[in-house]
């Protein structure tokens, strides 16, 4: 009988390991699982978050108002678009700036409720200095600016009516596009808008008076005025400054 029990204990070692490492296997596999659950489930929650950070990207967004007084909502969201930090500045665009370019859809909401969207494309648009806004008056007009080259921009320029942006036409040189400084862009009177441009390569500036024809879509110049540097820059800076803040 001695004989045996080596054995009795031997067999109960060893049914005792066996047991012990199916469970060991059964407690890697749980913990395996739960680790490829909770890998999959942050995997979806950062897919799920570059979405919406992608969907509800705005490069900018700001109230109008129609003749009537309503308020519409205007965003400028990408369609496709790359990222570029300037190394040496140009134009209106300084060393260090986060510069994107790239197709965007113009959109006009009434009540969060989409009423228009336009496509602009091969859109400039720079992050700490952005070419884009809302003039004031009267009758409100939407300024989407483009940095041409040292302190010269052009843009283009939209009004409501009928509840949607309508671009503006410059009549004097029967173009799309208005030439300024900045967004050196503003109301004088009902109507009647100014603009400045600074020549750099004559220390001039020019102050241009625009009257809007609503029927025809139209800013004509009714005036245009050049002055010096000293004396332009302080006009400038004692007219457009402010509004342009």
């Amino acid at each position: 009988m001695m004989n045996y029990k080596p054995m009795a204990v031997t067999l109960l070692c060893t049914s005792l390991l066996l047991f012990g490492c199916e469970k060991a296997e059964k407690n890697n596999s749980s913990t395996t699982e739960d680790k490829k659950i909770e890998s999959a489930a942050q995997e979806k929650q950062t897919t799920s978050t570059k979405k919406e950070n992608t969907k509800t990207t705005n490069r900018f967004e700001s109230t109008i108002e129609d003749k009537d007084g309503r308020k519409y909502v205007v965003k400028i969201s990408p369609i496709k678009e790359e990222k570029k930090v300037e190394e040496e500045g140009y134009g209106s665009v300084a060393k260090g700036d986060t510069v994107y370019s790239g197709d965007y859809h113009l959109i006009l909401l009434l009540n969060d409720k989409e009423k228009q969207k336009i496509t602009l494309k091969d859109l400039t648009i720079n992050k700490d200095n952005p070419l884009f806004k809302v003039i004031e008056g009267k009758r409100d007009l939407l300024l989407i600016g483009q940095s041409e080259g040292l302190n010269i921009n052009y843009g283009y320029v939209y009004m409501l009516e009928d509840g949607k942006l309508v671009q503006l036409k410059n009549a004097d040189e029967n173009t799309d596009t208005f030439s300024f400084s900045q967004t050196a862009f503003r109301e004088v009177q009902p109507y009647f808008y100014q603009t400045a441009f600074y020549d750099n390569s004559q220390a001039k500036w020019t102050f241009s008076m625009y009257q809007l024809n609503e029927s025809k879509h139209t800013l004509s110049s009714s005036s245009k005025e050049t002055y010096e540097f000293e004396e332009g820059t302080a006009y400038y800076e004692l007219h457009f400054i402010d509004t342009n803040e």
